[in-house]
Order: C-alpha cells, then structure tokens, then sequence
C-alpha cells in the first residue's frame, strides 16, 4: 500500500546555538514558532527540549518536527527523504 501524508508539518532544524535551543523550546511549548532577531555563535553538542515525557534529544543539523501533533526527531538526510519543503501560502 502506498501513503500520502497531505497536510503540511511543520519542522525546525537545531543549529547548535543557545539561541536556536530556546527558539525550539518556546515552540515546542506555545506551538508558535518565533526566530530570535539576535543568534548566538555558541555550539552546543546537544539540545534538551523539556516535556512533561522526558523530552527530546537533538545533536546540530537534526530536526524537531511536529508530526500532526507528536513531535519526533529526525536526521537531515532522513526528514530530506520523507518531507518535501513547501512555501508558504
């Protein structure tokens, strides 16, 4: 059987800063995405996104997608594979 996913998610890739952390973690909390104006040059290995479950786990260059209401994470190569990139409308 063949699946088609036919409403757009939503994603954001982790660039090792301090500020994409806290851009992540505001998103994962509201559901509204908000880019920070001013970034930070600091590399984190890792960033930890609190929930009420543990949390996620993402290393630079991984996604946090928000999956129809699930979030999950993914590689690069791996979201690239399975989404197709969309304008906005």
């Amino acid at each position: 059987m063949k699946f088609n996913l036919t409403k757009p998610i939503e994603a954001h890739q982790f660039d090792g800063s301090s500020t994409s952390v806290s851009e992540l973690q505001h998103w994962h909390d509201t559901r509204v995405f908000v880019r920070h104006a001013v970034r930070t040059r600091d590399i984190r290995p890792q960033a930890l996104i609190d929930d009420d479950f543990g949390g996620y786990v993402l290393h630079p260059g991984e996604w946090l997608v928000d999956f129809f209401g699930d979030f999950l994470v993914m590689g690069d190569e791996e979201m690239h594979q399975i989404f197709k990139e969309v304008q906005d409308a």
